[in-house]
């Protein structure tokens, strides 16, 4: 019986209402559609294009009492199918981010969000129809992103996302539109 007793508060004490107003810890997975639009003074290729891939994001964040979140991020995106085949491009961010939580309601939250991306961008001719050696260009830097997500309470620790995130980098801009979990600790 004294088991049962300290289970069920050890799962009070450790568990975190998401959307009450207390400061939480936040880790988050995110999964979703990428695209890298290059600008057409970027010699990419040979040629200008625009592409899309697919995008996968992890989050670990902080919100305080008054709402006030930073977060620091991971994302990889790659638009790489069939073997190289066709031209692609690797992606990989590192973003600091900083915003304030929207309560729209009792159950729902709007989250914007503005900070720095570090990125490398890998891209590389496909070698369909190519009958040369692949051109293989790499671009990095650092830049403004922006991120706004809306967030849903599943759970009274399991957020439902889905966020819009968008860097603009030195060569064009990458964004990514994204779905996933986030759980308060």
């Amino acid at each position: 019986m004294k088991a049962r007793y300290l289970a069920v508060i050890s799962c009070m004490a450790f568990s975190s209402n998401i959307l009450a107003n207390e400061s939480s810890i936040l880790f988050g997975v995110e999964l979703g559609a990428s695209s890298v639009d290059f600008d057409e003074d970027t010699n990419l290729l040979v040629e200008d294009y625009d592409d899309d891939g697919l995008g996968f994001t992890y989050s670990l964040g902080y919100r305080w009492e008054n709402n006030a979140i930073v977060e620091v991020s991971g994302s990889f995106a790659s638009n790489n199918a069939f073997f190289e085949s066709f031209d692609f491009y690797e992606t990989t961010e590192y973003q600091l981010l900083v915003g304030y939580s929207f309560p729209v309601s009792e159950k729902f939250r709007v989250v914007p969000m503005m900070g720095l991306s570090n990125w490398d961008l890998d891209s590389k001719e496909g070698t369909f129809l190519n009958p040369g050696d692949e051109v293989r260009q790499t671009f990095s830097g650092t830049d403004v992103a922006y991120k706004i997500s809306a967030e849903y309470a599943l759970f009274s620790s399991v957020v439902l996302s889905l966020s819009y995130r968008s860097s603009a980098l030195d060569i064009g801009t990458s964004s990514m539109t994204q779905l996933g979990l986030k759980m308060a600790f």
